[in-house]
C-alpha cells in the first residue's frame, strides 16, 4: 500500500513538486525501529554500573588511551560546553526553516515525517551504542579541572559515541537533503550544505574542548548522524526506484543480480 501526500492534500500536490513518496508499511517500520532502539538503549544505559568515587580517585592511568585521543583528557573549557548546547538547539531547528519555502510547505507532512523518522532512528542508534559500550569520558581522568562529583556523574561512562555530534549532524544533513531534493537546481545548495556540515562540526569540536568526548567519539557520532540524516530522505526518493535494479541471473552462476546507479 502506497500513501502519498497527494492523498492528504490533493489540491496542493498538483501545483507543487514533491520528490518523495511515503509508504505506510515503510513508515511504520522506520518508526517502530526508532522506538525499539530508543527504549532498548535507554534501558541498557540504566543497567550500567556507576563510576564510583573510589574508581575516580584511583583509576586515572591514561596509558591505554590512543595517542590520537589523549589530548582530550586535558580539555575543560566550560564556554565551549555551553556553546555546544545552544548550537545543538540551533541544529535541531535548522530543518524546520525549510518549511518557510513554499514548495516544502506545500508538502509539510512529508518533510516533517522525514525529520521525525531521522531523529528517532539517530537518537535510537546513539542510545543503543552508548548503552552497550562503557567508555569513560575524558574528564574522568582530569583530576585538576573537574570535581569528584563531575567525574562520577551518572553519564560519565557514556563517552562513545557523542550524542551531540550524532543528533546535530542527523538534523542538519536531513534538512540540507530535503532542501537539495526539493530544489535540485538551486544556487543556494553550496551554502546550505556548508552550513549543514559546519554546525555539527563545531558542536563536535566544542564537546572535545569541554572534556566531554574523545576525538574518536565525536568523529564517529558525526559520521553516523550525517549518514542517517542523508539516507532517510534518500530512501524515500521517488526516482530511487528507477536507479535500483534487481533481476535473476540464469545460466552460469545462477543467482540474483542487484544494481544501483548513483
Amino acid at each position: 500500500m502506497v500513501m502519498t501526500v497527494s492523498l492528504l492534500y490533493p489540491a496542493r500536490a498538483q501545483t507543487s513538486y514533491n520528490p518523495y513518496e511515503l509508504d505506510l508499511n515503510k513508515e511504520l517500520a522506520y518508526f517502530t525501529t526508532g522506538v525499539v532502539l530508543n527504549i532498548t538503549g535507554l534501558l541498557a544505559r540504566t543497567q550500567k554500573a556507576p563510576f564510583t568515587v573510589e574508581q575516580a580517585l584511583t583509576d586515572t592511568n591514561t596509558d591505554h588511551i590512543p595517542a590520537f585521543d589523549l589530548s582530550a583528557v586535558w580539555q575543560s573549557n566550560q564556554t565551549y560546553l555551553v556553546a555546544s548546547d545552544y548550537a545543538l538547539y540551533a541544529s535541531l531547528a535548522l530543518p524546520l526553516l525549510s518549511l518557510v519555502d513554499g514548495n516544502v510547505n506545500d508538502n509539510a507532512v512529508t518533510a516533517i515525517l522525514l525529520y521525525v523518522e531521522t531523529m528517532s532512528i539517530s537518537s535510537g542508534v546513539y542510545n543503543m551504542t552508548s548503552g552497550i559500550i562503557s567508555r569513560r569520558r575524558p574528564l574522568t581522568y582530569n583530576t585538576q579541572d573537574f570535581t569528584i562529583e563531575e567525574r562520577t556523574a551518572s553519564n560519565v561512562k557514556e563517552s562513545f559515541f557523542s550524542g551531540h555530534a550524532t543528533i546535530s549532524a542527523s538534523a542538519s544533513f536531513c534538512g540540507a537533503k530535503i532542501f537539495n531534493d526539493f530544489h535540485p537546481n538551486s544556487k543556494l545548495k553550496p551554502v546550505v550544505w556548508t552550513v549543514a556540515a559546519a554546525l555539527p562540526a563545531f558542536i563536535s569540536f566544542a564537546r572535545y574542548k569541554a572534556g566531554k568526548h574523545f576525538p574518536t567519539d565525536v568523529i564517529t557520532g558525526y559520521v553516523v548522524g550525517a549518514s542517517i540524516g542523508y539516507l532517510i530522505p534518500e530512501l524515500h526518493r521517488i526516482d530511487k526506484k528507477d536507479r535500483l535494479s534487481i533481476a535473476p541471473m540464469i545460466g552460469e552462476g545462477d543467482g540474483v543480480y542487484i544494481s544501483y546507479q548513483f
